[in-house]
């Protein structure tokens, strides 16, 4: 890494932690070293934007000049990745720190039992040893006309026209006829005896029985 920006000694010692292996492509992304400096110092402190750009070497003619240079470099598309990449690596680091501390406050007899209880439980979760939960989820599948029936028997409660629970079903409704018992349905009707035939006049003129006293 080039040291034509350095010229201070704490840029000289931030500069001297950046091993250009171990930089993300974030960090190699930017423009100049010392807009990395700006980073590293700006996430090693937590100083304010216009401090972290005068560490990292940038124009100190004023104050108020420093204040825009660091807002301009803390609006930089390329400097805020390199932010969220050397943030998230401090993160890591002070996420070790932490486990260090908490077991510390574990073991020592002398921290109050609440705290070293809490402390044993923080490290339990996070070792894999937390508290088995179980939960159950029953699904239950119902066909399409099944659904339909109950929105169909919710849209008559409340009193929907066909047209609104076409909507609600998102097709046509068509209602179908009630069915009702057969007993109902019949209808009865009086059957009348049945009736011999008559034959025609003729055909009973031949076949009538002759009257005895027109044979005399």
């Amino acid at each position: 890494m080039s040291n034509k920006f350095i010229t201070t000694p704490d840029q000289a010692t931030a500069l001297a932690r950046l091993d250009e292996t171990q930089l993300g492509p974030a960090m190699r992304a930017l423009r100049s070293d010392m807009q990395r400096l700006f980073v590293m110092i700006l996430v090693q402190t937590g100083c304010s934007t216009a401090e972290a750009a005068r560490a990292a070497g940038f124009s100190a003619s004023s104050q108020n000049v420093l204040a825009a240079k660091g807002w301009q470099l803390a609006h930089d598309e390329k400097v805020q990745a390199a932010l969220r990449e050397e943030g998230l690596k401090a993160l890591r680091a002070s996420g070790v720190a932490g486990i260090t501390i908490l077991s510390e406050i574990a073991r020592n007899p002398n921290e109050a039992a609440r705290d070293r209880i809490s402390a044993v439980k923080e490290l339990m979760s996070r070792g894999g040893f937390g508290a088995a939960t179980e939960h159950t989820l029953n699904v239950v599948h119902r066909s399409e006309s099944e659904i339909d029936a109950e929105l169909m028997a919710v849209a008559k409660e409340l009193g929907m026209s066909d047209e609104a629970t076409a909507k609600l079903l998102g097709r046509p409704v068509v209602r179908k006829r009630e069915a009702v018992d057969i007993t109902d349905a019949v209808i009865v009707e009086e059957i009348q005896p049945a009736m011999a035939p008559v034959a025609p006049a003729d055909e009973k003129e031949e076949h009538e029985e002759p009257n005895i006293e027109d044979l005399f």
